[in-house]
């Protein structure tokens, strides 16, 4: 994980690579600007844990999806920022990670695109938003792990079906951060 905190892309340019570089140029938003450096960061600090003696950047591409894949190494991995943080899951299998802020929720997009499980979960608590954003970064995680992407499968992507998928769970309190890695149960 890499926050953007404090992240100068002058002083990381040099360890990004030519097509994030030129996604970052493309960005005229100085916020996503430092998302999108702070995203491949993530990535290569997998990388050098997993392959210690990979070159880096790493070299990675997007399928027809819109889902990385590294291209010289024997991993999968999933990409994912949200508010001032960005992370990356690495795994011997195929994986999904998001990350999301707790903000606001939009209950209308509950209604569309969550379960009449999911949404009386969220109905039953006192804290609507976070409840909403919990369910939301499973889905999230799960359609990065699928491939499907949110157009593809994301009201399909129910939180509450625990049989095919494990769910792991991370909260960032003092930036009231959610993270979720999904993946396959049965690998």
């Amino acid at each position: 994980m890499r926050s953007i905190d404090g992240l100068d892309i002058d002083s990381v340019w040099d360890e990004l690579s030519d097509m994030r570089k030129e996604k970052i140029m493309q960005l005229k938003n100085k916020n996503q600007a430092l998302l999108s450096a702070a995203v491949e960061l993530a990535l290569n600090d997998a990388i050098r844990k997993w392959f210690p003696d990979s070159e880096l950047p790493a070299k990675y591409a997007y399928d027809e999806n819109g889902k990385p894949y590294l291209t010289e190494l024997d991993a999968y991995i999933s990409l994912s920022h949200s508010g001032n943080f960005a992370v990356c899951a690495i795994s011997e299998h195929e994986i999904g990670v998001d990350i999301q802020t707790v903000r606001r929720a939009d209950m209308r997009v509950a209604k569309r695109f969550f379960s009449e499980t999911e949404n009386e979960f969220i109905r039953g608590t006192s804290d609507k938003d976070r409840a909403f954003f919990e369910i939301w970064v499973k889905k999230e995680a799960r359609v990065k792990l699928t491939g499907e992407g949110i157009s593809g499968g994301f009201s399909a992507a129910n939180s509450d079906r625990q049989d095919e998928y494990k769910y792991t769970m991370s909260y960032i309190s003092d930036d009231d951060c959610l993270i979720c890695i999904c993946e396959r149960k049965n690998v």
